[in-house]
């Protein structure tokens, strides 16, 4: 009998603690507005609902402990805020630092530079100076170096042997008294130019060349040019060199 009346003792606490269990958990449900929980009892045989999943399981708020330790830091920052006089702050953000745009560096341009004007030089010698100053040139040249001497270095710088000059300055003061407008018009082919009287059959077109033989080597474009003493030096030693190639005497076309 005992045995007995301890089953049904213990069956009927069995049935009111699943019942306490069940109103428990219907009362929890009207708590919570975000869906079923579940309600963890002792014994084996209590009503257990069904279990959220955990991605759609809300969130408890007061678990976090992260939250609690933001609120805390808010709070006491709004409290020292308040206490010292200022406003408590909105947003505990950091605020947005723009940063300062720098201007870049300018380098001041140098001044402008003038150029200073170029004034030709002036000549202080009157025309009668520059003459005795030529007529002095000229006397000590053809003392250095004899008739014609001051020629005797412009002939050496175009090219003519410095052995050659004796008989160069014979030349020169033999055909034209060393003057550079010499002018022999009655010498065929139209006559002889320069101070060394280059006939002008080497500077017209002929059988043998249509422009001269003078324009084909690039001493001159015309006849007129041989009264340039450069030019007539230039031209005569071209000649002189022909002749001492072809005939062996360079000195043939004067007649030497």
């Amino acid at each position: 009998m005992r045995s007995r009346e301890r089953r049904v003792v213990r069956g009927g606490r069995s049935r009111n603690r699943t019942a306490v269990c069940e109103s428990r958990v219907f009362a929890l449900r009207d708590r919570l507005s975000q869906g079923p929980t579940t309600c963890v009892c002792l014994g084996k045989r209590h009503l257990t609902t069904p279990v959220t999943p955990r991605a759609n399981r809300p969130r408890a708020k007061s678990c976090n402990i992260f939250v609690m330790l933001r609120f805390a830091v808010v709070v006491a920052t709004t409290l020292l805020t308040v206490a010292c006089g200022g406003e408590p702050p909105l947003s505990f953000e950091p605020p947005h630092v723009t940063p300062l745009a720098t201007a870049p560096a300018t380098v001041a341009a140098p001044p402008p530079t003038t150029a200073a004007p170029t004034v030709a030089p002036t000549s202080t010698l009157s025309p009668e100076e520059a003459l005795v100053q030529i007529q002095e040139f000229v006397e000590t040249e053809q003392a250095d170096w004899g008739k014609c001497g001051e020629y005797h270095d412009l002939a050496v710088a175009i090219g003519w042997p410095e052995e050659q000059w004796p008989k160069l300055s014979h030349v020169l003061h033999r055909e034209s008294r060393c003057q550079p407008e010499a002018f022999n018009q009655t010498d065929p082919n139209g006559g002889s130019r320069g101070i060394l009287q280059i006939n002008q059959f080497w500077c017209r077109p002929n059988r043998y060349t249509e422009q001269g033989w003078l324009q084909d080597r690039g001493a001159l474009e015309s006849c007129e040019e041989l009264h340039d003493p450069e030019v007539a030096l230039r031209s005569g030693l071209l000649i002189w060199l022909y002749s001492a190639d072809r005939n062996g005497n360079g000195w043939a076309p004067w007649a030497l």
